[in-house]
Protein backbone atom coordinates (compact mmCIF):
# COMPACT_ATOMS: atom_id res chain seq x y z
CA UNK A 1 0.00 0.00 0.00
CA UNK A 2 1.29 3.10 -0.70
CA UNK A 3 0.25 6.46 0.57
CA UNK A 4 0.17 10.08 -1.18
CA UNK A 5 -0.38 13.10 0.88
CA UNK A 6 -1.72 16.32 -0.74
CA UNK A 7 -1.82 19.59 1.48
CA UNK A 8 -4.10 22.72 1.91
CA UNK A 9 -3.31 25.27 -1.02
CA UNK A 10 -5.30 27.86 0.77
CA UNK A 11 -7.73 27.90 3.89
CA UNK A 12 -10.17 30.42 5.88
CA UNK A 13 -12.73 30.42 9.11
CA UNK A 14 -15.99 32.85 7.98
CA UNK A 15 -17.37 33.98 10.84
CA UNK A 16 -20.87 34.31 11.06
CA UNK A 17 -22.27 38.40 9.59
CA UNK A 18 -18.19 39.71 10.58
CA UNK A 19 -15.40 40.78 7.79
CA UNK A 20 -12.61 39.39 10.35
CA UNK A 21 -9.91 36.86 8.09
CA UNK A 22 -7.77 34.58 9.80
CA UNK A 23 -6.52 32.83 6.58
CA UNK A 24 -3.03 32.08 8.33
CA UNK A 25 -4.09 30.87 11.38
CA UNK A 26 -3.24 27.06 11.43
CA UNK A 27 -6.17 26.60 13.71
CA UNK A 28 -10.16 26.90 12.45
CA UNK A 29 -12.70 27.59 15.43
CA UNK A 30 -16.04 26.05 14.12
CA UNK A 31 -18.43 27.20 16.73
CA UNK A 32 -22.58 27.51 17.29
CA UNK A 33 -24.22 29.33 19.59
CA UNK A 34 -23.36 32.76 21.00
CA UNK A 35 -20.61 34.97 19.01
CA UNK A 36 -18.70 35.53 22.23
CA UNK A 37 -18.74 35.56 25.87
CA UNK A 38 -19.38 39.64 25.76
CA UNK A 39 -22.55 38.98 23.73
CA UNK A 40 -25.77 37.20 23.76
CA UNK A 41 -26.34 37.96 19.60
CA UNK A 42 -26.37 34.37 18.09
CA UNK A 43 -23.44 32.83 15.37
CA UNK A 44 -21.20 30.67 13.98
CA UNK A 45 -18.37 30.05 12.01
CA UNK A 46 -17.87 27.78 8.65
CA UNK A 47 -14.00 26.78 7.40
CA UNK A 48 -13.15 26.98 4.04
CA UNK A 49 -10.15 25.22 2.58
CA UNK A 50 -9.27 24.13 -1.41
CA UNK A 51 -6.57 21.73 -1.82
CA UNK A 52 -3.15 21.24 -4.13
CA UNK A 53 -3.42 18.00 -6.16
CA UNK A 54 -0.81 18.88 -8.15
CA UNK A 55 1.45 15.80 -7.41
CA UNK A 56 -1.71 13.50 -7.38
CA UNK A 57 -2.48 14.23 -11.25
CA UNK A 58 1.04 13.82 -11.71
CA UNK A 59 1.15 10.63 -10.17
CA UNK A 60 -2.24 9.30 -11.51
CA UNK A 61 -0.65 10.55 -15.33
CA UNK A 62 2.10 8.74 -14.91
CA UNK A 63 0.45 5.23 -13.74
CA UNK A 64 1.93 5.25 -10.60
CA UNK A 65 -1.59 5.41 -8.65
CA UNK A 66 -4.27 3.83 -10.30
CA UNK A 67 -8.41 4.70 -9.88
CA UNK A 68 -9.83 1.45 -10.76
CA UNK A 69 -8.10 -0.95 -7.96
CA UNK A 70 -10.80 -2.77 -7.26
CA UNK A 71 -12.17 0.62 -4.64
CA UNK A 72 -9.24 0.08 -2.51
CA UNK A 73 -7.70 4.25 -3.65
CA UNK A 74 -9.34 5.99 -1.46
CA UNK A 75 -9.03 10.37 -0.95
CA UNK A 76 -9.30 10.84 3.33
CA UNK A 77 -9.26 14.59 4.43
CA UNK A 78 -7.76 14.16 7.97
CA UNK A 79 -7.57 17.53 9.93
CA UNK A 80 -6.08 16.92 14.21
CA UNK A 81 -8.61 17.89 16.67
CA UNK A 82 -6.54 20.58 18.74
CA UNK A 83 -9.12 20.35 21.70
CA UNK A 84 -7.61 17.11 22.85
CA UNK A 85 -8.90 16.04 26.22
CA UNK A 86 -9.42 13.30 28.87
CA UNK A 87 -12.43 12.41 30.75
CA UNK A 88 -12.40 14.82 33.00
CA UNK A 89 -12.14 17.82 30.69
CA UNK A 90 -15.70 16.96 28.39
CA UNK A 91 -17.66 19.39 30.24
CA UNK A 92 -15.34 21.96 29.96
CA UNK A 93 -14.45 25.21 28.11
CA UNK A 94 -11.65 26.14 25.87
CA UNK A 95 -8.73 28.13 25.68
CA UNK A 96 -11.42 30.92 24.06
CA UNK A 97 -13.91 30.66 26.50
CA UNK A 98 -16.13 28.40 24.72
CA UNK A 99 -17.84 25.17 25.91
CA UNK A 100 -16.29 22.03 24.22
CA UNK A 101 -18.86 20.74 21.89
CA UNK A 102 -20.24 17.45 22.04
CA UNK A 103 -22.52 15.20 20.49
CA UNK A 104 -22.66 16.63 16.54
CA UNK A 105 -22.35 16.46 13.23
CA UNK A 106 -20.05 17.95 11.06
CA UNK A 107 -20.84 18.10 7.00
CA UNK A 108 -18.33 18.59 4.05
CA UNK A 109 -19.63 20.65 1.00
CA UNK A 110 -18.49 21.64 -2.29
CA UNK A 111 -17.90 25.54 -2.27
CA UNK A 112 -21.48 26.41 -4.52
CA UNK A 113 -20.88 28.00 -8.12
CA UNK A 114 -22.72 30.93 -8.86
CA UNK A 115 -25.99 30.22 -9.75
CA UNK A 116 -25.39 26.47 -8.97
CA UNK A 117 -23.47 26.26 -12.76
CA UNK A 118 -20.44 24.38 -12.87
CA UNK A 119 -18.66 26.62 -15.56
CA UNK A 120 -18.86 29.48 -13.09
CA UNK A 121 -16.96 28.67 -10.16
CA UNK A 122 -16.50 31.38 -7.00
CA UNK A 123 -13.04 31.91 -6.73
CA UNK A 124 -11.31 32.82 -3.87
CA UNK A 125 -9.05 34.60 -1.72
CA UNK A 126 -6.91 33.15 1.38
CA UNK A 127 -6.29 36.44 3.03
CA UNK A 128 -3.25 37.61 5.40
CA UNK A 129 -5.53 37.45 8.65
CA UNK A 130 -4.55 35.27 12.23
CA UNK A 131 -6.44 36.70 14.86
CA UNK A 132 -10.02 36.24 15.20
CA UNK A 133 -11.07 39.27 17.49
CA UNK A 134 -9.41 42.97 16.90
CA UNK A 135 -7.67 43.45 19.49
CA UNK A 136 -7.08 47.37 18.94
CA UNK A 137 -7.59 47.86 22.73
CA UNK A 138 -4.78 46.09 24.09
CA UNK A 139 -2.66 46.09 21.17
CA UNK A 140 -3.34 49.15 18.57
CA UNK A 141 -2.26 48.32 15.09
CA UNK A 142 -2.42 44.75 15.53
CA UNK A 143 -0.78 43.24 12.73
CA UNK A 144 -2.20 39.64 13.33
CA UNK A 145 -5.55 40.57 13.06
CA UNK A 146 -7.29 41.76 8.88
CA UNK A 147 -10.55 42.54 7.45
CA UNK A 148 -9.39 41.91 3.86
CA UNK A 149 -10.89 39.12 1.96
CA UNK A 150 -11.66 36.17 2.23
CA UNK A 151 -14.43 36.96 5.15
CA UNK A 152 -17.98 36.14 5.21
CA UNK A 153 -19.40 38.60 3.13
CA UNK A 154 -16.48 38.86 0.49
CA UNK A 155 -14.03 36.17 -1.50
CA UNK A 156 -11.91 38.84 -2.90
CA UNK A 157 -11.52 42.85 -2.57
CA UNK A 158 -13.54 43.33 -5.43
CA UNK A 159 -16.08 40.29 -5.28
CA UNK A 160 -18.72 39.24 -3.02
CA UNK A 161 -19.92 35.55 -2.22
CA UNK A 162 -22.95 35.06 -4.15
CA UNK A 163 -24.77 34.13 -0.77
CA UNK A 164 -22.96 35.28 2.40
CA UNK A 165 -21.07 32.46 4.03
CA UNK A 166 -21.57 30.57 1.22
CA UNK A 167 -25.47 29.27 1.60
CA UNK A 168 -28.53 30.55 3.49
CA UNK A 169 -29.16 27.72 6.44
CA UNK A 170 -32.60 28.53 6.71
CA UNK A 171 -33.36 27.75 3.02
CA UNK A 172 -34.32 31.62 2.12
CA UNK A 173 -31.49 32.95 0.11
CA UNK A 174 -30.07 32.98 -3.40
CA UNK A 175 -27.70 29.70 -2.55
CA UNK A 176 -29.67 27.71 0.16
CA UNK A 177 -28.18 24.74 2.12
CA UNK A 178 -30.70 22.66 0.17
CA UNK A 179 -28.82 23.19 -3.06
CA UNK A 180 -25.41 22.20 -1.52
CA UNK A 181 -23.25 19.28 -2.97
CA UNK A 182 -22.69 17.38 0.53
CA UNK A 183 -19.78 15.29 0.39
CA UNK A 184 -19.75 13.59 3.65
CA UNK A 185 -20.85 13.46 7.30
CA UNK A 186 -19.32 12.97 10.12
CA UNK A 187 -20.39 12.65 13.93
CA UNK A 188 -18.72 13.57 16.57
CA UNK A 189 -19.73 11.62 20.19
CA UNK A 190 -17.43 13.31 22.52
CA UNK A 191 -16.01 16.50 20.05
CA UNK A 192 -12.44 15.06 20.53
CA UNK A 193 -12.26 13.07 17.46
CA UNK A 194 -10.12 13.74 14.71
CA UNK A 195 -11.64 14.74 11.83
CA UNK A 196 -11.89 11.66 8.48
CA UNK A 197 -14.11 12.83 6.01
CA UNK A 198 -14.44 10.20 2.85
CA UNK A 199 -13.49 12.35 -0.58
CA UNK A 200 -13.29 9.39 -2.81
CA UNK A 201 -15.61 10.06 -5.16
CA UNK A 202 -15.44 13.66 -5.19
CA UNK A 203 -11.57 13.61 -6.09
CA UNK A 204 -11.87 10.84 -8.12
CA UNK A 205 -14.24 12.92 -9.77
CA UNK A 206 -11.79 15.86 -10.21
CA UNK A 207 -8.65 13.30 -11.62
CA UNK A 208 -10.97 12.12 -14.04
CA UNK A 209 -12.60 15.58 -15.45
CA UNK A 210 -16.32 14.83 -14.39
CA UNK A 211 -16.37 17.07 -11.97
CA UNK A 212 -14.72 20.02 -13.17
CA UNK A 213 -14.05 23.66 -11.87
CA UNK A 214 -14.10 23.07 -8.26
CA UNK A 215 -13.06 26.27 -6.19
CA UNK A 216 -12.95 24.36 -2.96
CA UNK A 217 -14.79 22.76 0.33
CA UNK A 218 -16.71 23.30 3.51
CA UNK A 219 -16.94 22.15 6.76
CA UNK A 220 -19.44 22.96 9.16
CA UNK A 221 -22.14 22.12 11.97
CA UNK A 222 -25.63 21.39 10.57
CA UNK A 223 -28.27 24.14 10.27
CA UNK A 224 -30.34 22.79 12.99
CA UNK A 225 -27.23 23.81 15.18
CA UNK A 226 -26.19 26.64 13.69
CA UNK A 227 -30.05 28.01 13.89
CA UNK A 228 -30.27 26.88 17.66
CA UNK A 229 -31.54 30.59 19.51
CA UNK A 230 -31.51 31.29 23.39
CA UNK A 231 -28.43 30.11 24.01
CA UNK A 232 -26.20 31.90 26.52
CA UNK A 233 -22.75 29.90 25.76
CA UNK A 234 -21.19 29.27 23.01
CA UNK A 235 -19.93 25.38 21.59
CA UNK A 236 -17.03 24.64 19.61
CA UNK A 237 -14.72 22.89 18.09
Amino acid sequence: MSINNSYFSKNNTLLFNSYTNTGKNPVTEIFYGVKSSFSNISGFSRFIFDLNLDLLKEKVSDGTISLDCNNITRHILKMTNTSTFNVNDFNDTTSQGRMKSTSFDLVLFRIPYFNNDPSTPQLWDEGVGYDFSNNFNQIPNDKNYSDRPSNWKQRTTLDEWEEPGLYNNKNQGTINYTDLIIVDTQHFQFGNENIEFDMTNEINGILNDTIQNVSGWGIAYKPALENLTGLTDSYEV
